[in-house]
C-alpha cells in the first residue's frame, strides 16, 4: 500500500465493479463465452470460430479483407478466451473502481 505522501492522493474507497449486481444478471464475461442461442455469441463456439476462419481466409485470398487479418482474428479470440478464463476464475476484472482525493 501506498500512504497519500508517497502518491499524493487519499484512497477513498476501492472495490471490484464487477462483482456488483448486474441488471441482466449475468457475469461481466458471459457475451464473450460460446453459445449456441445467441447470434453474437456463435462466433465464439466451435463451429462458429471454424467458419469465421474459412470466411476471413476467403476474403484475404480475393483482397476483401487487407493480409494478416485472419492472425488478428485469432490473436483476439486469444485475449477473448484468456478473458474468460480470467473472469470465472476471479482472477481478471476489467472494472476494479478506485475513488480517490487529492489533498488539499
Amino acid at each position: 500500500h501506498f500512504s497519500h505522501l508517497q502518491v499524493g492522493f487519499d484512497i477513498l474507497e476501492t472495490r471490484d465493479a464487477a462483482l456488483d449486481p448486474n441488471p441482466g444478471g449475468e457475469a461481466w464475461y458471459t457475451i464473450l463465452t460460446a453459445s449456441y442461442f445467441s447470434f453474437f455469441r456463435l462466433q465464439f463456439t466451435w463451429w462458429g470460430t471454424f467458419i469465421m476462419n474459412i470466411v476471413l481466409n476467403l476474403m484475404e485470398l480475393i483482397r476483401l479483407a487487407p493480409k494478416g487479418s485472419g492472425k488478428v482474428r485469432e490473436m483476439l479470440r486469444q485475449a477473448q478466451v484468456g478473458l474468460v478464463a480470467g473472469g470465472e476464475m476471479g482472477t481478471f476484472t476489467p472494472m476494479y473502481m478506485v475513488l480517490a482525493r487529492k489533498p488539499l
